[in-house]
């Protein structure tokens, strides 16, 4: 625990340790949830004390819950979701804005919660000097625009699916999602 720390939330095991490789320790933790979220929309607060992933969450934090919840008591700077780029990833950030923004609303009023979109693919073709390039599409469409744009300077595209973080190398994790893209880390908020 560090207040001076972001902590980046991945999902499980496989992330933690692609990431651990690469982030400067002094400013960041990297925190690898395991196990199922619950959908914690309907469920009352007690219910919350049920699942050993948000219990663990909650001690990680050390910022209270529901009205006992302040955003100037949590334990790190910031808390960066970091999930894999896929449906269960997708799912695992639906579940944590979930519960974030019903039991620790005080860290979203406060800005205190990031959304770091991870790249879906990435695209590598020859470019005119006949050497390699990648780009990295964070969606479908962009996608599609970019092997767009690449066809037209190359005849062959070579196109990857991440379906986790761990798949990146150290070098596409640390300039894709450490040292963020801009519009790809998102601040959660109240609005």
């Amino acid at each position: 625990m560090n207040p001076t720390q972001h902590l980046l939330l991945v999902e499980g095991k496989a992330a933690a340790n692609a990431l651990n490789q690469v982030v400067n320790k002094q400013l960041f933790c990297v925190y690898p949830l395991q196990g199922k979220l619950p959908n914690t929309a309907d469920i009352p607060t007690r219910s919350v004390f049920n699942n050993e992933v948000l219990v663990s969450l909650i001690d990680t934090l050390k910022c209270g819950l529901c009205s006992q919840c302040k955003a100037d008591r949590l334990a790190y700077t910031s808390i960066v979701v970091m999930m894999d780029p896929d449906i269960d990833g997708t799912h695992c950030e639906l579940m944590l804005m979930t519960f974030f923004g019903r039991f620790m609303r005080p860290l979203v009023a406060a800005r205190k919660l990031l959304l770091q979109r991870s790249p879906q693919y990435r695209i590598v073709h020859a470019n005119s000097e006949n050497t390699m390039k990648s780009y990295y599409a964070f969606s479908r469409n962009e996608l599609d625009s970019l092997k767009k744009q690449c066809l037209q300077q190359s005849e062959k595209v070579s196109v990857t699916k991440f379906k986790s973080i761990a798949q990146l190398s150290a070098m596409e994790i640390e300039s894709l999602l450490i040292n963020y893209a801009e519009g790809h880390r998102l601040v959660l908020t109240l609005d």
